[in-house]
């Protein structure tokens, strides 16, 4: 005969097994959702100011914490994506603010086979400045030649 405290003692190893194999799947889950390269518009106009109405996105996140931690609150992530614009509007980008030629981080995996080959990269300090004042602080190189921006952003 199991006393009170054997019951609790098996309930609470039962509950702990839940809680591992609950944990397992969660880092599965957030490990598959960070190689995923997304292409949806969810990258506007407010978010990186002078992108308008880009050709296409990709980009990915990264929890920067533990994402399936219990302790209750939002987990940070950081972002990394690649947005080819419209001539015009990298144009526009260009002459809003002045950039100085700059070599971005390392970019993720998934994201290098999108940048072209020879690409060169430029940076604003005040518009990044200008993005860090709205509380969206981020790297962001521009290729006006390319028409492309690279992004990275922490949220």
């Amino acid at each position: 005969m199991i006393g009170r405290l054997g019951v609790a003692a098996a309930v609470q190893v039962l509950l702990l097994g839940a809680g591992v194999s609950a944990c397992d799947s969660c880092a599965g889950e957030v490990a598959d959702a960070e190689a995923k390269v997304h292409t949806d518009r969810r990258w506007t106009e407010q978010d990186l100011p002078g992108i308008g109405q880009y050709v296409e996105v990709h980009w990915q996140g990264r929890a920067l914490g533990d994402a399936c931690s219990r302790v209750p609150g939002p987990t940070d992530w950081e972002y990394q994506g690649l947005v080819r614009m419209r001539a015009e509007q990298a144009q526009s980008l260009l002459a809003a603010y002045e950039w100085t030629v700059a070599a971005p981080g390392p970019l993720w995996p998934a994201l290098q086979p999108l940048v072209p080959a020879g690409v060169e990269w430029q940076r604003s300090e005040r518009y990044e400045e200008a993005l860090d004042g709205q509380g969206r602080p981020a790297d962001v190189y521009l290729s006006p030649g390319d028409a492309l921006v690279y992004f990275s952003i922490q949220s």
